[in-house]
Parts: structure tokens; sequence; C-alpha cells
């Protein structure tokens, strides 16, 4: 809702030297200084978000290519214990399950930044605090891949 400038708006004339007239402008300008104050506050804000986006995006880039390196290696693993079962099992050799290495964990996906983080009332974070960090040195989090792993194709899986 647009707010009116005018002091007051009855359209009646006034007394500008009055108490009335002088706290209502005392108040007008106070309202003034509040708003330009929230719209600067809301530009530096939108300009940090912009920022932990860009500085996102570059980490989410990195990790998608270290998840599809790691999905890569858990495939080339698995496919090199498929064939040491195949050619064990022509020698008549039974290789156990346990015998199948595990998995290399993927890195998880990184939560995106979002705007209301930095707007008033939620904790404005920097460009670079966009990764959680639960203690890990490198500051990446991974999840357990499953024998089943997300990083194998329908046929793989199926076995």
């Amino acid at each position: 809702m647009k707010r009116s400038t005018q002091l007051i708006g009855d359209g009646k004339p006034q007394m500008l030297t009055s108490d009335d007239f002088w706290e209502l402008s005392q108040e007008k300008a106070k309202e003034q200084q509040q708003q330009e104050q929230q719209k600067k506050d809301q530009q530096d804000a939108q300009k940090l978000f912009h920022e932990a986006v860009a500085q996102w995006e570059v980490d989410d880039t990195q990790r998608k290519v270290d998840a599809a390196a790691i999905c890569e290696k858990n495939k080339k693993a698995k496919a090199d214990f498929d064939t040491r079962r195949a050619a064990a099992l022509k020698k008549g050799i039974k290789i156990k399950a346990s015998d199948n290495p595990a998995p290399l964990p993927v890195p998880k996906a990184i939560e995106k930044p979002k705007l209301m983080d930095f707007l008033a009332g939620g904790g404005k974070r920097d460009a670079g605090d966009t990764r959680k960090n639960n203690g890990s040195e490198s500051g990446e989090e991974f999840e357990a891949v499953e024998s089943s792993g997300s990083c194998l194709s329908d046929s793989e899986s199926d076995r």
C-alpha cells in the first residue's frame, strides 16, 4: 500500500505552527528515514545473496564434478569385482560377497542460499558460508552409498 506524502491529507487548512503539526512532521521524517534505511539494508542483503549464490554455483559445480568422478570409480571397482568373480567362477572358486569393495561416499548436494536468510529477521551469512561444516577437515559433507548405489545404471543395479 502506497502511503500519501502529505502530512495532513484531509484537505482542510491547518495551522503549520501547531504542536500537532510539528509532531506529525517529526513522525513523518522518522518514517522516511526508516524506510530509506530498510531499502538500503534490503539492497545490501540482496547483494550478499547474489554473491552467495555465485559462490554456491562454483561449489556445486565442483561437487558435481567430484561426484561424477567418484561414481566412475565406484562403477569401475564394481566392474573389476564382477570380472574377478566371473573368472573365479569359471575356475570353480567361489568369491564371497564381502570381498566386494565398498563404494566410496558421494558428496551430498550443498544447500542453495535463500534470500530470506539474508533479509531482515534471518541471520545474514557472508558469501563463503554456503557450506555447512560438520567438523570434517575438508569442509565437505558425504553420504553413505548403498550397495545398489545411485551411480549405477539400471542394468547394473538389476544384478
